[in-house]
């Protein structure tokens, strides 16, 4: 974007590059099926972090050469006769560092005609050899340093509570759980079997005036006390603390429902409708808003389930009010009677972005 390089990372990075080399892989090898497709990836991966497949960088990066020999080198395993027109391309730039990349493939092939409809026949007429250098170095001017939008995330894919601020477990009642995960391999799960509350803590959102939240909630049968709400949500404010936001769930009857609550600055707390809830995973995502001006009603607080907007609550009156700190989990509210094991997990926020499911 500034001219330069920079280094990301995630899945929404990495699957570009994975789907670019089993596109390669598949035109040599047409016939593979996803067990194959799999295995050739990573099998061949070069390994990084802990030895072997791990949660941070799965089997590691990807190697299309080496998938690619694997699979049968420079025989491919096709009849399949595409037409090939590789050309060999070097470009230079003006910049460091130096990155040199050099292959060389075989592809046996017996061009028909310039149809996209390939033709199968036993006996190659044609081997195309094209041999592939690039030769790239920059300097990279960058004149701005992009400021991600997210504050803080935590899928809980450590398999512990670490990333956050603090953790109140009740004795070990919360913990990180393979059995819990609705994104991933780990999620966070709530043992209730009393009224004490149980929760992550994050310090993260400092003096912040907006705020986006989503994180996957599943009650997993959990037995509420009819009528009864939970806080599964909150937000908070430094000194004097303050709830400046809840999201609340209860269940009535065999329904549940979840809604969200805000605190104006004369203490009443307008809410949203109750919506219902199935007894499944669900994507919970709000969003806060402090009013701009001294006495201001332009505060606001938005609730979404599953990526659809249900409500936002506006005309808010919350002007001084700056969120501190979060806490995820049953912090509060939680009645006698209540038993269970609620799950939670792929938390992420932001300072004002829409997140989605």
């Amino acid at each position: 974007l500034y001219g330069g390089y920079y280094t990301p990372s995630g899945s929404s990075l990495a699957a570009p590059h994975v789907s670019g080399v089993l596109v390669l892989l598949l035109s040599a090898f047409p016939h593979l099926n996803v067990a194959q497709q799999r295995s050739a990836l990573t099998s061949t991966a070069v390994d990084l972090g802990p030895l072997g497949t791990d949660n941070t960088y799965g089997a590691g990066r990807i190697d299309a050469l080496a998938a690619y020999n694997a699979l049968g080198g420079g025989t491919p395993r096709s009849t399949a006769t595409p037409t090939v027109n590789v050309a060999a391309a070097t470009s230079t730039g003006t910049s460091s560092p130096t990155a040199t990349a050099t292959a060389s493939r075989t592809v046996t092939s017996s061009p028909t005609s310039s149809s996209t409809t390939p033709t199968t026949t036993g006996t190659p007429t044609a081997t195309v050899t094209p041999s592939l250098t690039a030769t790239r170095s920059a300097t990279p001017t960058i004149t701005a340093t992009p400021t991600s939008d997210v504050i803080f995330s935590d899928g809980f894919e450590s398999s512990s509570l670490a990333a956050w601020t603090s953790a109140v477990t009740n004795g070990g009642s919360l913990s990180v759980s393979q059995r819990a995960a609705l994104i991933g391999a780990w999620g966070m799960q709530a043992v209730i079997s009393g009224t004490a509350p149980m929760y992550v803590g994050g310090t993260l959102p400092v003096a912040q005036a907006s705020y986006h939240a989503r994180f996957y909630f599943a009650p997993n049968g959990l037995t509420l006390v009819s009528g009864s709400t939970q806080d599964i949500f909150v937000g908070r404010s430094a000194a004097p603390v303050q709830t400046l936001f809840r999201v609340q769930l209860r269940r009535s009857g065999t329904a549940y429902a979840v809604r969200g609550i805000a605190r104006e600055t004369n203490g009443v707390t307008p809410a949203t409708n109750w919506y219902n809830l199935s007894n499944a995973s669900h994507a919970i995502e709000l969003s806060w808003n402090a009013a701009t001006t001294p006495g201001g009603t332009d505060g606001a607080f938005g609730l979404w389930r599953d990526g659809k907007l249900l409500q936002t609550v506006s005309g808010i009156t919350n002007d001084p009010y700056r969120l501190a700190e979060v806490r995820l989990g049953p912090a509060s509210g939680v009645s006698a009677g209540t038993s269970g094991t609620e799950y939670f997990d792929a938390f992420v926020s932001t300072r004002s972005t829409y997140i989605g499911p």
